[in-house]
């Protein structure tokens, strides 16, 4: 998808999120991943329109992981840190999907603000 945006001189509409939390206790952390997915569910809910005729399916990943011991969290990956694998397509499905798990689940908005398939100058 990159390849092609840059070729079509398009922008791709990309979010990105990052924050450190540090949890008092398991309790908390749990407590978190609810609330998470709660949110997420509620937004999902709110947007997603099964039957957009110029919609388009965007996947949204959250993670919740613990920062190794020693390892300052606001510190950037190494250089060489290996790329997860890409993602498969998102199935179709009827309804509105929903994030599962403590973990969360579904990707995107344009970080730039310009509609999805502008052309860059």
């Amino acid at each position: 998808m990159a390849r092609n945006a840059v070729r079509g001189r398009k922008r791709l509409p990309v979010y990105g999120l990052e924050a450190a939390v540090r949890f008092r206790s398991p309790a908390d952390r749990a407590a978190f991943a609810e609330e998470l997915t709660a949110a997420v569910n509620g937004l999902v809910s709110k947007y997603h329109d099964e039957s957009a005729p110029d919609g388009r399916w965007q996947r949204l990943m959250v993670a919740v992981h613990p920062v190794p011991k020693g390892v300052d969290p606001g510190a950037p990956e190494p250089p060489g840190a290996p790329e997860a694998p890409p993602a498969p397509e998102a199935p179709e499905a009827s309804g509105a999907p929903e994030a599962s798990g403590a973990t969360g689940a579904p990707e995107a908005a344009d970080a730039s603000g310009a509609p999805a398939g502008e052309e860059l100058p």
